[in-house]
């Protein structure tokens, strides 16, 4: 069987730019569900030849960066302000705390009522992605590298206990947990332990299904999920 041909130099910068690309695009719509105007960033147009210099730039485009370099509207009074002035701060902690109330005021799958469509059956909506999504969005304001652990959290959580149940936890969560990890400036700060930690513990379970979830969470290393 023949074996896979090496990518030149070239294909390879052509895919990190692609997946630069799609980063900062990701980036752009966790930010506008927080009120920034992400229009306003201009990324060059793709040249003919990729570079190392290229890829690089487009590195440098972090969530931070963004933030820094577009302006933001208030989602109660659509007052616009630009970045680096106190109307900009004032505005950025206001659609921080709607965003909260934004979370916890969406009600967890098992209060649902479900509706009768049309035609018969129920659906019922997609509650679970909605509530997350509007977390990591709102966790995005973050540094890079406190996101990336927030994130990770959820998905090695939602690989093993599935989004119905990591979306009931978000849901649940204290506020002062959440404020606390809004606070967060590292890694390694408490409230992103603490965060994890009442993932890994949260289970709306028999004790006999919590055992059996903690067993395999034993036997399985914590890069397996990552």
């Amino acid at each position: 069987m023949a074996k896979n041909k090496p990518l030149t130099k070239k294909e390879k910068l052509e895919r990190e730019y692609n997946k630069q690309i799609r980063r900062i695009e990701k980036r752009k719509k966790e930010l506008e569900s927080l009120g920034y105007v992400t229009s306003d960033l201009k990324i060059r147009k793709k040249p003919k030849r990729v570079t190392d210099a290229t890829i690089r730039r487009l590195k440098k485009i972090t969530p931070s960066f963004i933030r820094e370099h577009t302006r933001i509207v208030s989602f109660e009074t659509g007052e616009v302000a630009n970045p680096k002035t106190k109307a900009f701060q004032r505005i950025k902690q206001e659609n921080a705390i709607l965003a909260i109330e934004n979370v916890k005021s969406v009600k967890t799958p098992k209060s649902i009522k479900l509706k009768k469509e049309t035609g018969g059956g129920y659906q019922p909506p997609p509650m679970d992605d909605r509530i997350i999504d509007n977390f990591l969005s709102l966790m995005s304001q973050l540094p890079l590298p406190v996101y990336d652990v927030i994130k990770k959290a959820i998905y090695r959580q939602i690989s093993l206990k599935g989004k119905g149940v990591v979306a009931e936890a978000i849901h649940f969560m204290p506020e002062q947990m959440q404020n606390a990890l809004l606070a967060s400036m590292k890694p390694s700060d408490g409230a992103i332990i603490e965060f994890d930690t009442y993932l890994y513990q949260y289970m709306p379970l028999t004790e006999e299904e919590k055992q059996q979830i903690y067993d395999e969470m034993e036997d399985n290393s914590w890069d397996d999920y990552i």
